[in-house]
């Protein structure tokens, strides 16, 4: 309860002891990444960590795209410099599938390739070097995570590659300890892309957090997205094969409100009509019309009205 995890830009993962006096207890080299967020899953000892694209300025090696790491806090050795031994499993950066892990070698899901490739930093990168500084924007790896607990396991809902992924962390009891054990490679169980038909096609997701089955990304539009996660259950006769369900859901998208016409510069007003003063409050009206409408049809006009009021 009173360790402190910071992750580096050189790529390393340092544990401190902050129960007396600040002191350093472990480091992990976790790669030639980019630490970006750090949870403790309930389990107590899995540490999850998300890492983005590295940069080879601070690491000194060939960046690596990060992605989603799972460390066993058991297995931490006393002092410094510990390697990958406690590396239960790494989902890496750009894996769709599991046919893209089959076929690895660092190749990217489609969708993830193509949204990173969109972005300004990735084609700044692939002109200039391999420094991250040249993604600067680009989403490559893992940018941001939340967790999220689904009846005894537990759900890491992560931003990587432009896109959401949710991979399964277990419940934290089907993992012995076990000093000769590999560190396991593996796929999401689904990715969602949050902007596409939805924002700008300049616009890319940027961050992220989750609340039970709640998931909230904000966007460069800007906009706030709030997205549900369906329940699976699906109550029909056994002839019938109902479509599977999207892995999320759309319930609301929030943009920021224009006071006036000068506060919305002319370029984002014909990129995005929406964001055009008045748009919000027109759509409110139109919602309330097609609620007195539905009511006249059942209660007749006047009821109708006086419901809507009330």
């Amino acid at each position: 309860p009173n360790l402190l995890a910071v992750g580096g830009a050189d790529g390393k993962l340092r544990i401190w002891d902050q129960a007396v006096s600040l002191k350093r207890m472990h480091t992990i080299q976790v790669g030639a990444v980019t630490p970006t967020q750090c949870f403790v899953a309930p389990s107590g000892w899995q540490l999850i960590l998300s890492a983005s694209l590295g940069d080879s300025s601070y690491s000194g090696m060939r960046p690596d795209r990060g992605g989603l790491y799972c460390y066993d806090l058991r297995m931490l050795s006393d002092g410094h410099d510990n390697k990958n031994g406690a590396l239960v499993v790494k989902w890496p950066s750009g894996i769709k599938d599991d046919k893209d892990l089959a076929a690895d070698c660092g190749a990217s899901s489609m969708r993830s390739s193509m949204k990173s490739s969109r972005s300004r930093g990735s084609a700044m990168t692939a002109n200039k070097g391999p420094s991250s500084r040249m993604a600067l924007g680009s989403g490559i790896g893992g940018m941001d995570l939340a967790m999220v607990e689904e009846g005894n396991s537990t759900m890491a809902v992560c931003l990587m590659d432009n896109v959401v992924k949710a991979f399964d962390i277990g419940t934290g009891e089907e993992i012995p300890m076990d000093t000769q054990r590999k560190t396991v490679r593996s796929a999401p169980t689904w990715e969602f892309d949050a902007t596409d038909r939805i924002e700008q096609e300049y616009a890319h997701a940027s961050v992220l957090t989750a609340i039970g089955r709640h998931v909230f990304v904000g966007t460069t539009s800007p906009s706030l997205q709030i997205w549900r996660r369906p329940v699976g259950n699906n109550f029909s006769h056994s002839d019938y094969t109902p479509p599977p369900l999207q892995p999320m859901e759309l319930r609301m998208r929030c943009v920021p409100r224009a006071l006036n016409a000068h506060d919305v510069p002319k370029q984002a007003v014909l990129a995005d009509p929406t964001l055009r003063p008045g748009v919000a409050l027109g759509n409110v009206y139109k919602a309330l019309q097609a609620d007195r409408h539905r009511l006249a049809m059942a209660l007749g006009p006047q009821e109708a009205v006086e419901g809507v009021r009330a």
